[in-house]
């Protein structure tokens, strides 16, 4: 089943996307959401300081399993959405050199137009095509 298929379908009523360590996080969620509950409670209606102490514990256990619920729900991004996420990067950085081509090539015309010589024709100067070249061998090096 591919990803965007996969993604639907564990789509929930609110649409919040459920990945496979989600069931681990709930779990941790509502022994942390008991514990903190059952401190509360006896920490308000408790005079026994062993019942107190016992409070205090299960406060710091519930601080405890949220802040792994937590770590564990942030730990893993889905690599489907990493890869889309890359590939929007990449449409968009395509995206603004083609402009960027486009606005290099209309300013060498007008230049090479208004003078009568190419843009370039300075020493040490180069070319649009020849910084393209260079961005375009950059860009595939990367890729690889």
């Amino acid at each position: 089943m591919p990803a965007d298929e996969r993604r639907r379908a564990a789509r929930s009523g609110r649409g919040v996307v459920r990945r496979p360590g989600d069931a681990v996080v709930r779990a941790l969620l509502t022994v942390t959401a008991v514990l903190a509950a059952g401190a509360a409670v006896v920490a308000v209606v408790g005079e026994d300081p062993a019942l107190l102490r016992l409070a205090v514990v299960a406060a710091l256990w519930s601080t405890l399993l949220a802040v792994t619920a937590l770590v564990r729900r942030g730990a893993r991004p889905d690599p489907a959405e990493v890869a889309a996420r890359e590939a929007a990067l990449r449409r968009t950085h395509e995206t603004e050199v083609e402009r960027l081509r486009a606005d290099l090539e209309r300013a060498e015309g007008r230049a090479a137009a208004r003078t009568g010589r190419p843009w370039s024709s300075g020493a040490g100067s180069r070319t649009v095509a020849d910084l393209l070249a260079v961005h375009d061998a950059g860009t595939r090096r990367r890729q690889h």
